[in-house]
């Protein structure tokens, strides 16, 4: 079992709207390049561990605990998870399938993984994913993942990521869902210090409010 770390964001640089021919392709160019010169466990060449289609639909392509040599970093590849968005992000932003499904593949790890999400312009001399993916919103989202997860945990005891029975990745709207309960139960508490204490001391609002501010 692999230590992982980081979670390393590409972009598949062509156009392709079909998933399976991307497949196709990708694994003809990586085993051409010498990226993997034996199959992995999941038959293909694919350096990735994932894709994702323009659609959302995400693809296996790398067992989690075969390294993969897409990180133009050895430390990183040992201890990372590749994950391509199909699309050129150079002339447009990916979908927001692709995102949604992009957090979705984010939050089931950070069930199991303490991971850094990074990006491949990290550690080579070149902008991929590319100029048009939403850096400022796509950070903003996992801040809000992360936060949220020590927030329902540790304060209102509603994990963020154990709400589905299936044990499928939590979404979006599981976060705004949860939001609503921590802010009822955020204005419960305020409700019964102030009616306690009867003083007008704002340390305990204003603590639970910064953790619900995004």
């Amino acid at each position: 079992m692999r230590n992982i770390k980081y979670m390393v964001i590409h972009h598949s640089a062509v156009d392709q709207p079909d998933l399976n021919k991307l497949i196709n392709s990708m694994n003809i160019n990586h085993k051409k390049r010498k990226l993997h010169t034996s199959l992995n466990r999941l038959g293909y060449y694919i350096a990735y561990h994932y894709v994702i289609g323009v659609d959302g639909t995400i693809k296996d392509t790398r067992d989690i605990n075969e390294i993969g040599n897409h990180a133009s970093n050895y430390t990183v590849n040992k201890e990372g998870i590749g994950v391509c968005l199909s699309g050129n992000l150079d002339t447009h932003a990916p979908t927001d399938a692709q995102i949604a499904s992009l957090i979705n593949l984010i939050t089931l790890f950070k069930k199991s993984y303490d991971i850094s999400v990074v990006y491949h312009r990290d550690y080579v001399n070149k902008s991929c994913p590319w100029k048009k993916f939403p850096y400022a919103l796509f950070s903003k989202k996992i801040e809000m993942i992360s936060k949220f997860k020590s927030v329902f945990e540790n304060e209102v005891k509603d994990p963020i990521f154990d709400i589905h029975s299936d044990n499928s990745p939590a979404t979006i709207a599981d976060v705004k869902y949860l939001m609503e309960i921590g802010i009822a139960r955020a204005n419960k508490k305020i409700v019964a210090y102030i009616d306690k204490e009867n003083k007008t001391d704002r340390s305990f609002i204003s603590r639970i409010f910064s953790y619900l501010k995004i």
